[in-house]
């Protein structure tokens, strides 16, 4: 079996209005184009950083499980998504930190 991964960059910076964003990565194997294999949401009214994914319509549970919020409004961060087979890793770098993310895979 050939394994491989596949990373995504990404450059924002954190808007004074915005209080969350996601990043919806979806599948494309014939499945329901519904389902989201990876879904990355930080909130700053929570302080937190859900992940989750959605198979057959219905979201699955959520993980939160951060020590510090990494993202603040008006600072640039940069985010790195690492697909694999056996997981999501999202490198997150800001003026607030470093923080790593892993996700197993559903």
């Amino acid at each position: 079996m050939n394994y491989f991964s596949v990373c995504l960059h990404i450059f924002l910076c954190y808007l004074n209005f915005l209080y969350r964003f996601h990043i919806n990565l979806q599948t494309d194997d014939g499945d329901d184009p519904s389902n989201v294999s990876f879904h990355f949401n930080p909130r700053q009214s929570q302080d937190e950083v859900i992940r989750n994914s959605m198979v057959d319509g219905g979201w699955g549970d959520e993980e939160t499980d951060a020590e510090f919020f990494p993202f603040a409004p008006k600072q640039s961060f940069e985010i790195r998504i690492i697909c694999t087979a056996w997981n999501y890793v999202v490198w997150s770098a800001s003026f607030i930190g470093l923080k790593i993310f892993i996700t197993e895979t559903r």
